[in-house]
């Protein structure tokens, strides 16, 4: 017999190759009979292949056998050869064969039948099965989802020194998943990740300290780790450098250098690089504003999925600061922000219904959907649930749940919760009329950024409540708080110029208070669902 089989003897060790052909002289077949063996698995002779396959060398070469068909595309071949080692009880063949059973390679996808493989090859101590079967658990591939069981079996594998189970168990100690919430012990295994060379471990890393969590605040820290993954290729990584010379955290502020790592981040389609860097276009940074750039560069983003890139095209639609306003545009890249659990997105979904904003004004909407962004934490939902209960719309009039509302936003220092507490005191609702207490929470309100709460000690002053009558003190309160942006107070200020009764008619500033008005048009709904999301919004990095 000669060694000049293509797919055969390289295969073997030397004791095999001598097994193999004490096999083929026993059972009378030459090397070409052999050679079309391996071709044909299924054929009879191909049965006793894989009967030899299984007894030598504890089907190793077995295994190099259906890398071979495998790396060729054959995959219902190496398949078969998997089988055929793992029946030899080879724990890499099994995983291998519970691989194709997930991703249907060779066969029907099965994911019950690559649970019930892996599961063997795990229990036989492989780590990467042991990883892998984690995975299956946590995602529910071909069993019940388990939080529990995935932890258990990341957490073998990870003491094992496999890196992405590492990474995995650092992901549960932070999220307070199947354990108790620990940073430390999530830092630890982003640790043991990052020893064995793992990426995003790095970038976990690094928002630890930017973040502080588990860690004091250290900003060089999360330069240094950020930059350390962007070396390696991280893309994502690199739009978190460029983030930190923008804001000028733990390095000088250069926007120079942001904005070169926002256009490589892009260059290479990453979403958050696309989207950061239609930010810098959209608002002039460091780059003159270029509107149809960032438009260009938002669309990318959105179409990879980046729901903050479909929040702010919702927006633009919404508003038509950029664009002409299409609120049927800026209803769906809401919805597609909202499918990847934007909370912003969610209550600007609810306040056009709440408003009748594009949509038929549908208040049980809008309920909905405040009650699904209240989920997420969101201020501005909670307290617009509140508002419902206390004005009887849609829920039952109730006082003490509107102020439970309100107050569960107002110790977190949202302005609207305080403001809201403060108008129940000084209309007597729940409470007796106490206007010295409502004139505290004004105050408090205003501290926390509530132009309402402005207008309202400027109606005190006009109408003499609380406070001597003092008109001119109420127009400059109402004329600051116009322009600063407040939609309210530009509408309250063109109606003093139009009836001319608090100051004389000047119906040019009447029409310029109007236009500023439109102009602002939803700009206080916007600004208060968008600053309430972002004090709840977790942080996004995860798996």
């Amino acid at each position: 017999m000669t060694n000049q089989l293509t797919l055969n003897f390289s295969y073997f060790t030397e004791e095999e190759y001598q097994i193999l052909q004490n096999f083929l002289a026993s059972n009378d077949v030459d090397s070409e009979s052999f050679e079309q063996s391996l071709d044909e698995p299924n054929s009879n002779f191909g049965f006793n292949i894989y009967k030899f396959a299984r007894n030598i060398s504890e089907s190793e070469s077995a295994i190099k056998i259906a890398q071979h068909y495998y790396d060729n595309n054959q995959k219902e071949r190496a398949l078969f050869w998997f089988l055929a080692a793992g029946e030899r009880n080879n724990k890499y063949a099994r995983y291998r064969a519970a691989l194709c059973f997930e991703k249907g390679e060779g066969t029907p996808k099965n994911e019950e039948n690559a649970f019930k493989i892996m599961s063997i090859a795990a229990a036989q101590g492989l780590v990467v099965a042991q990883y892998k079967l984690g995975a299956y658990y946590q995602n529910g591939i071909g069993t019940d989802i388990s939080s529990d069981d995935a932890f258990k079996w990341y957490m073998k594998a990870a003491i094992r020194g496999n890196e992405y189970a590492a990474y995995k168990v650092g992901v549960f100690y932070e999220k307070g998943r199947s354990v108790n919430k620990s940073y430390e012990d999530a830092l630890k295994w982003y640790f043991v990740s990052i020893s064995k060379g793992y990426i995003p471990a790095y970038i976990s890393i690094g928002r630890f300290y930017e973040k502080g969590l588990g860690v004091p605040i250290n900003y060089a820290k999360a330069l240094e780790y950020y930059q350390s993954a962007a070396d390696n290729g991280d893309y994502y990584a690199l739009y978190e450098v460029g983030l930190l010379y923008q804001k000028g955290w733990g390095v000088a502020k250069d926007l120079k250098k942001a904005f070169e790592c926002f256009l490589e981040s892009a260059n290479h389609n990453n979403l958050v690089g696309l989207y950061q860097l239609g930010t810098f276009f959209e608002n002039g940074i460091y780059v003159e504003k270029n509107f149809e750039k960032a438009l260009d560069l938002y669309e990318k983003s959105a179409n990879k999925k980046y729901h903050e890139a479909s929040y702010r095209l919702g927006m633009i639609h919404k508003t038509g600061k950029i664009v002409p306003r299409d609120y049927e545009k800026a209803l769906k890249y809401f919805h597609d922000a909202a499918e990847k659990n934007n909370s912003e997105a969610k209550c600007q979904i609810a306040i056009m219904y709440d408003k009748g904003h594009g949509v038929v004004q549908d208040k049980q909407m809008a309920l909905n959907w405040y009650r699904n962004a209240a989920e997420d934490g969101n201020k501005y939902a909670i307290s617009s649930i509140g508002l419902f209960c206390e004005e009887g719309t849609i829920l039952p009039q109730n006082y003490d749940e509107a102020y439970r509302l309100y107050e569960m936003t107002s110790v977190n220092n949202y302005h609207w919760g305080t403001f809201k507490i403060g108008t129940m005191y000084e209309r007597g609702l729940k409470f007796e009329v106490n206007l010295e207490k409502a004139y505290e929470l004004y105050k408090k309100a205003i501290s926390q950024g509530s132009y309402l709460a402005q207008i309202r000690l400027g109606k005190w002053y006009e109408e003499g409540i609380y406070f001597e009558k003092n008109i001119p003190k109420a127009i400059e309160i109402y004329l600051n708080v116009a322009e600063k942006g407040s939609k309210d107070a530009a509408i309250l200020m063109s109606q003093i110029y139009r009836d001319g009764i608090l100051v004389p008619q000047d119906l040019e500033k009447a029409n310029y208070w109007q236009s500023i008005y439109s102009l602002n048009f939803e700009a206080a709904d916007d600004a208060n669902a968008a600053a309430a999301a972002a004090s709840s919004a977790a942080a996004d990095a995860d798996e």
